[in-house]
């Protein structure tokens, strides 16, 4: 039998993939040797278009699969992608908000919160608390003992005050090179004061040594604390003021002491 002319069709059928064309092939083929009765053509037609039918249907299953893949692995990618945008994110809100030495709040989130715990202690008629911290003759800590110290010196005393004022409504913040601000929303100045003397004590006993006399029995701070009742009257630049005026004569009296501004006993008596 002439199988190679048939074969030779089924070649074209497969090769081209034109039914039509391939099928006329054959026909001819087998018209002309009479190799194959017309319903064998037509059958064996029907069977390779049914077999490359599935091939063609395996074959897009298969590409499916793989769009399926690399759709998942694009979404992974965009996960990723996305994770580390929220991480960029929270780092650069952290860097803009926090002091990159102490890593406690600075100036700029300082004035932020303090404004903000101002207009609630107005709305609510309650007591907001500010202290100001001095660490005693740091410039010369820092020039004898050189910057290494002095920034280890900082960040320790960082440490004391967060620990100390460590409740939500509290807010320690670096306000100047040696000097910090704690903020106290809806607290009164005797909680304040005590929480001053807190601060000191615990400074003093970190045991840090200070290089201004050899006598010196380690660094300490000076504290200027104010408490007022946030109103339309007054303004946090002049409760600034008021708390600064404090650490100002703690100062100026010695050093290593409290000073307290309570500003509604003032204006009772």
């Amino acid at each position: 039998m002439k199988i190679s002319i048939w074969l030779a069709g089924i070649a074209s059928l497969l090769l081209f993939g034109n039914i039509a064309d391939s099928a006329s092939s054959i026909l001819l083929f087998g018209i002309a040797d009479s190799v194959f009765s017309p319903f064998q053509i037509g059958f064996f037609l029907l069977l390779f278009a049914f077999v490359l039918a599935v091939l063609y249907a395996f074959a897009f299953r298969l590409q499916s699969k793989k769009l399926e893949l690399r759709e998942r692995e694009l979404g992974h990618d965009l996960l990723d992608k996305t994770n580390q945008l929220e991480i960029a994110t929270k780092e650069l809100k952290r860097v803009r908000t926090i002091d990159s030495l102490t890593e406690v709040a600075n100036r700029k989130v300082f004035h932020e919160f303090l404004d903000r715990e101002w207009r609630r202690g107005s709305r609510y008629h309650m007591p907001l608390s500010l202290i100001f911290v001095d660490i005693d003759y740091f410039k010369a800590y820092n020039e004898n003992n050189g910057h290494e110290a002095g920034d280890e010196c900082l960040k320790r005393i960082a440490t004391v005050l967060k620990q100390t004022a460590a409740r939500g409504g509290d807010l320690v913040a670096r306000y100047g090179e040696e000097e910090f601000g704690v903020i106290l929303a809806d607290t009164d100045n005797k909680s304040a004061s005590y929480l001053a003397e807190e601060m000191r004590r615990k400074v003093q006993t970190l045991g840090l040594s200070s290089s201004r006399t050899s006598t010196s029995k380690g660094v300490t701070i000076s504290l200027g604390v104010a408490t007022v009742f946030p109103s339309q009257d007054r303004n946090p630049q002049s409760f600034i003021a008021l708390a600064d005026k404090a650490l100002t004569q703690a100062k100026h009296s010695g050093r290593n002491q409290i000073v307290n501004t309570d500003a509604e006993t003032q204006a009772e008596s």
